[in-house]
Order: C-alpha cells, then structure tokens, then sequence
C-alpha cells in the first residue's frame, strides 16, 4: 500500500515537474507562451526558474561575446603586427637606398672637388 502511494506521489511530481519545464521552455522562447495555471507556489517556482534561466543564458551569451572579442583582437593584433614589421621594413630598405645614393654623390663630389683643385 505504501509502495503504490510513493509510486502515485513519484509519478504526480513528475508530471508536475515536466509541466514546470515545459512552461520554462516556452516562456523563455515564445513571446506570447500560453497561460501556465496552476498550484501559486509552482507558478512562483515556474517564474523563479525562468528568471534564473534568462540570467544564466544571458551569462552565457555574455562569456562567449567577451571570447569571441578576444579571439578577435589577437587575429587582429596579429594581423597588424605583421603589416607594422612589413612596413618597418619597407622603411628600412629605403632609407637603406637613400643613404647609399647619398654616400655615392657625397663621394662623387669628393671626387669632383680633388679634380678641381688638381687642376688649379
């Protein structure tokens, strides 16, 4: 007797419980979920869990926005450091130029003035 009432009592909760989830899952996704009526202590329960629910998804959203961003930045940083060192280097090689044209007329004017003043 005792065992068929824990079963009936077992198997209430149950269906009192996955009536519960099911209410969560529809308030949470559809914006008009059909009315949830029964037991005030359940309803509060209902509501209660879907608060948390929100909450957490929205935790949840928010932890992987902050990865995503940070995932982000290292691509980007990576990218822009690679474009600094190409530039760098860029600069570099043409200042590597123009010092080499300078040297080449400074010594060709050296040149032209030590031929001058042989010939005075």
């Amino acid at each position: 007797m005792i065992h068929n009432v824990r079963a009936k009592v077992a198997r209430q909760r149950d269906l009192i419980h996955t009536n519960a989830e099911d209410q969560i899952v529809l308030s949470i996704t559809n914006s008009n979920p059909p009315p949830f009526c029964t037991d005030l202590q359940i309803e509060a329960w209902v509501a209660c869990l879907i608060e948390e629910t929100c909450i957490e998804a929205k935790v949840k959203a928010m932890e992987q926005a902050v990865i995503d961003a940070n995932n982000i930045y290292k691509e980007q940083l990576t990218i822009s450091t690679k474009a600094l060192k190409e530039d760098l280097q860029c600069i570099h090689n043409h200042m590597a130029t123009v010092l080499a044209k300078a040297r080449e007329d400074a010594n060709n004017k050296i040149v032209q003035f030590k031929a001058h003043l042989v010939m005075l």
